[in-house]
Order: C-alpha cells, then structure tokens, then sequence
C-alpha cells in the first residue's frame, strides 16, 4: 500500500506540473493530465527509466491505478450526462440544433469509416474490421462537451450565441454517440447467431424498465430526494455503480449503464448537489487517473513508422474539416451569421474528454489495435490544441477583412 501512496503522490505531483504548463501555453487543463500518462506510462518511463519506475514500484500498482481510473470514467460520465441535461435551452429551437449537430454527426461518420477501410490494412484489426470502421465514424463524430463548456467559460473570444447553440448540438452528438456505441457494443459482443437478438432484447428491456419504470418511481415517490445529503449520494452511487454492473453482464460496456443511471436520477432534487458537497474530494483523485492511464496507453513503438504519420495526418485533416465545415453549413441554414456559424464549427470539432471515454470503450472491447488507439489518442489531443488559435485565426481574419457583425 505504501508504494500506492508514493506513486500516487508522483503522479499527481507531475500532473500538477504538466496542467500549469499547458495552461500558461492557452490549453485546456486536461491536456496536462493526458500528457503526465504519455510520460509516466510504460511506453517512455518505463522504457527510459526502468530503475526508477521499478523504485517506486510503479509497475505493480498500474492494476490498481487503472482500477481508480475506471471508477474516475464513471464519475465523468455521471457529471457529462447533468451537463446534458442541465442545458437544454439554447438561441435556437430545438429541431434546428438538432439539425446543426446532424449534419456533423453524419458527414464526420461518412468521412471516420471512409478513412477506416482504407487504413484498416494499417492499423485495424482484421478480425474486427466492421467494429473497427463503425467504431472510427464514432470517434470522428463526438464533440466533447465538457471540455467545450470550460473552454467557452475560459476564453472570450467567442459569440454567445455560436456557444450556447454549439453545447446544446454537441448534448444531441453525444447522445447519438453513446447510442451507437451500444448498439455495437451488443452487435460484435454478442458474436454471431441468436446472442445478438438476445443481447438486444435483453438490452432493449433494461433500458425501457430504467426509462419508464425506475425514473417515474424515483421522481414521483420522492424517495432519494427526501433523504440526507450524504444518504442520496450513497444511494446514486448504488444506482450507478449497479447499472453499469448490470449493463457490463448483458454484454454492452459498462458506460452505457452508468449513463443511464445519471440519467434517470439526475433530475431529482439535491443529487447534484449533493453530489459535488460529497464526492468533490475523491472526484479530484480519481478523474485525474483516467486521462492519466489513457495516455499511459498510447504506443510510442508504432510512432517509428511513416505511414502511422500519415494515417494521424490524415485523421486529423478528416476529421476536423469534416466537423468544421458541414456545421458550418448547418449555421447557415439555420440563420446563423458567416463568423457566428465559422465558430460552431470549430467548437463542435473539439474532442477530447468525451473523446477519450469512446477510446477507453473501444480499446477495452478489442475494437482498436494500439496503434489506431494512438492515432485517435494523439487526434483527440490535437484538436483540444486547435481550437483556440483556429477560434483565435478566425478572429483576427474577420478583424482584418471586416467581416460579419456579431450576432
């Protein structure tokens, strides 16, 4: 246990130094966490300083970091899932967002699973290739919403309007997202034969008995909303903790489940609350360790090799125009000024957080080869990167050449 407690102390005294370091660079503070599992993990402490990484014991306790790290996916999840929820509103109606975040989800889908078959001779796995492409279109779809919230609550560069329109369209991708992921996860989970229909009934029965069965109960009676603070944390972490349980043995991931948890308490009164009164402490250690053991995952061995730069160059090219351009398009029709719609664009090509989560759900399900996990990893990374000066380059343009007026 002693040898946990110096390594945690390590890690998070690194990532300490990496989040003032990418936050003096303009980045967001996630980055930093990222960047300390790139560092610490196997692939370059290890490999570089193999005396001092056994020293401190850090092998061995990689099980166990990776165990807090999952708990931390949980927890992100619970809190991507009350951001959803708590902004629904936005500058236009519901059905012309969703019209926003449609044209990005399949134009980038489209774009994601081209770009896969043609690099599945690469970087697939072959005995998945189906997996691997549908999985690539999702990866290419997801718009990270946290990290869009903090960016938008860090930096002023921005119009209102092309925010709040561009968090309320990316809740609409993520939703699409977590979706798709399960379908596929009950589709290739399953194998061939009759465990597909059985894993979607299955699948299907649950969902309905938490949509309409446990969230009317939970809202009406009152039960978890008269309790204690501390009882109503206990009991949303039970909730939670066994959807995800629940969902992990009918063959989909274990996100899925705890999504739908957050889901069906996150409307009841005093949960967030409680929440944030209760678990801020243990939410600090632990989200940390998940972007830390994503980054720890990336593979440095398949850096060596010149066509896994081309396959990033490419990715990252796909996936950013693709994202830019068809929302852009959606902004326009929608009634949106040129900038105004330049902007979401931008926005809603932010990855990320929401990013890593798909990635940690794919490689865990054998849909990725480390070295497509990489590529997604490092494209995940560089899109956070972008998005400020891109938001910053799209300023200084309509600066220069007059432009539209904000609106």
């Amino acid at each position: 246990m002693s040898k946990l407690i110096v390594v945690m102390l390590v890690l998070l005294f690194v990532c300490v130094v990496c989040r003032r370091a990418v936050v003096a660079l303009g980045q967001p503070r996630v980055l930093g966490d990222i960047v300390t599992g790139m560092l610490m993990g196997p692939a370059i402490f290890d490999a570089y300083l193999p005396s001092i990484s056994f020293r401190i014991g850090l092998p061995e306790t990689r099980g166990l970091l990776n165990a807090l790290g999952e708990l931390g996916l949980i927890i992100i999840l619970v809190e991507i899932c009350w951001h959803g929820i708590s902004r629904r509103e936005g500058d236009l109606s519901n059905s012309k967002i969703a019209l926003v975040a449609f044209f990005g989800v399949v134009t980038s889908f489209a774009v994601g699973g081209v770009l896969a078959f043609y690099s599945s001779e690469d970087m697939g796995l072959q005995h998945t290739l189906l997996g691997y492409i549908l999985f690539c279109g999702i990866a290419f779809s997801v718009t990270a919403l946290p990290v869009l919230v903090l960016l938008l609550d860090d930096i002023a560069i921005v119009e209102a309007k092309a925010g709040r329109v561009a968090v309320v369209a990316a809740v609409y991708t993520d939703v699409f997202v977590w979706c798709a992921l399960a379908v596929i996860s009950i589709v290739l989970g399953a194998g061939v034969g009759g465990g597909i229909a059985l894993n979607f009934g299955v699948g299907l029965i649950y969902v309905a008995t938490m949509l309409l069965v446990v969230r009317p109960i939970i809202m009406k009676s009152q039960l978890v909303a008269g309790l204690g603070d501390g009882v109503k944390v206990v009991v949303t972490v039970i909730i939670v903790l066994g959807s995800s349980q629940l969902t992990e043995f009918f063959g989909v991931h274990s996100s899925v489940g705890a999504l739908l948890a957050a889901y069906v308490v996150g409307d009841v009164a005093g949960v967030k609350g409680a929440w944030d009164k209760y678990l801020f402490g243990i939410r600090q250690l632990v989200i940390p360790m998940f972007f830390i053991a994503s980054g720890g995952m990336i593979s440095v061995s398949g850096l060596s090799q010149v066509h896994i730069w081309f396959w990033l160059f490419v990715f990252l090219l796909g996936a950013t125009i693709s994202k830019i351009i068809s929302c852009y398009i959606a902004g326009l029709l929608v009634g949106m000024r040129q900038r105004a719609s330049m902007q979401l664009g931008i926005l809603m090509s932010t990855k990320g957080t929401a990013e890593l989560v798909v990635l940690a759900v794919g490689y865990r399900e054998g849909l990725l080869s480390d070295d497509s996990y990489t590529v997604l990893l490092i494209l995940s990374v560089a899109s956070m990167m972008l998005t400020v000066p891109m938001l910053a380059f799209l300023n200084s343009y309509f600066g220069q050449h007059g432009g539209c007026p904000k609106g």
